[in-house]
């Protein structure tokens, strides 16, 4: 076998505190997950996920990685206990800066390196995130890993080619049409593509030494999507002289919209 699902062998504690260390997490209970994949709703609680490895595999031993399959997620650490009593650490996660981790890309991946046979290890994954938990834990081969990145990369980066094109094709026609909706629209497409690469991390990921702007930025031209298609559409449809009555439904839509952003920052 040269990849394993670890999420519904994975026990779960939930530390409401965000403040608990390692040692003192090693004390409490944790409850099983029994379940294929970490579902949770959005808590301010800290996740820490427990799983113990016994290798019963005869391929190369020294070529094995735990994967994190959510690249968004703020932080996302790696523990493993030692049997000295010092505890081996490696940091990920999008807001985790540059320095600090132990990985290239946009997935948490974590070096296990030898797992001796017949032996069981535990390690721990602790979680941070300021939205949904959503997310699978996978015992890989390197090969398997370099393997689904190859096919999961292909159809993001066309995706990102595609609204890249798009959005340069609207700012070049935007400098030469003078028309004020026409305008509004192609700032939209701005916002829109700058969405898309957020979704991915992309945005987030390159401003990681700088986490609060990082976690604003990831987040915030999703959030701006509404208020700038209503800007083109207040403009397009001339609402101020064709329906009067409805100015202020639009501005309050664009009101929310950025509301979300700054609310971001509070949060």
């Amino acid at each position: 076998m040269s990849s394993l699902p670890l999420s519904q062998f994975a026990e779960v504690f939930r530390d409401p505190t965000q403040k608990m260390g390692f040692a003192e997490v090693q004390k409490q209970k944790f409850m099983p997950v029994n379940a294929p994949a970490f579902q949770y709703a959005f808590s301010k609680d800290v996740f820490w996920f427990k799983v113990q490895i016994d290798n019963q595999s005869r391929l190369n031993q020294n070529n094995w990685y735990m994967v994190w399959s959510d690249g968004l997620k703020d932080h996302v650490d790696w523990y493993a206990p030692q049997p000295d009593g010092s505890v081996q650490i490696q940091y990920g996660g999008m807001l985790t800066p540059h320095a600090q981790k132990k990985y290239q890309g946009q997935l948490p991946v974590f070096k296990l390196g030898l797992l001796p046979k017949n032996q069981k290890i535990t390690y721990y994954i602790r979680l941070q995130a300021d939205e949904s938990v959503v997310g699978q834990l996978t015992l890989m081969t390197h090969q398997v890993y370099i393997d689904q990145v190859s096919t999961s990369l292909a159809p993001i980066w066309m995706e990102i080619g595609i609204q890249l094109l798009r959005v340069l094709y609207n700012i070049i026609l935007a400098l030469y049409i003078r028309n004020t909706s026409f305008r509004w629209y192609a700032f939209h497409t701005v916002i829109v593509t700058l969405s898309v690469l957020g979704s991915i991390g992309l945005i987030g990921a390159y401003f990681s030494d700088i986490p609060w702007l990082a976690k604003v930025l990831n987040s915030g031209f999703y959030q701006l999507m509404p208020a700038t298609y209503t800007l083109f559409m207040y403009s397009l449809l001339q609402v101020p002289l064709h329906f009067p009555k409805l100015k202020w439904v639009f501005l309050g839509v664009v009101f929310l919209s950025v509301g979300q952003v700054l609310a971001v920052l509070w949060w």
